[in-house]
């Protein structure tokens, strides 16, 4: 049987100066957040700052997502989303990183979700999370 599948837009996506300020109201109602982020910004001092503007969530970060977002890092925040148990994922970085994290929102749902499953790579889409949140930061 064949299935088909819809990948919709996320909740928010915000972008702009000092957005990340708005984090900790964006994701009221929520408390596992999945930080998806490249390893250059991981290791600046901005990234501390969302994490501190963050401390009443439970925080797990995924870094060093590649240019071009090969399957594998998609599949990488996907396993880390479903282990973490995150409600929402936040991404802050440029457009791989965006590109990841809205892929991975969508794949996480998933119970049947398969590790570069071939119609992936045909560039199928799949029904994406309502509680997936991702913020673009520009830095």
């Amino acid at each position: 049987m064949n299935k088909i599948y819809t990948l919709s837009y996320p909740g928010s996506i915000i972008f702009g100066n000092h957005c990340s300020e708005l984090l900790p109201e964006k994701l009221k109602g929520f408390s596992r957040i999945l930080l998806v982020t490249g390893n250059h910004f991981k290791n600046s001092d901005q990234y501390a700052k969302i994490v501190d503007s963050l401390a009443d969530f439970t925080l797990s970060t995924i870094s060093g997502i590649h240019a071009e977002v090969p399957l594998e890092d998609v599949d990488r925040v996907v396993l880390a989303a479903k282990e973490f148990q995150a409600q929402a994922i936040v991404a802050i970085g440029g457009g791989s990183v965006m590109d990841c994290a809205k892929a991975a929102a969508a794949l996480a749902v998933l119970d049947h979700h398969q590790r570069s499953a071939p119609h992936r790579r045909r560039g199928a889409a799949c029904q994406q999370s309502a509680a997936a949140q991702r913020f673009q930061i520009p830095f």
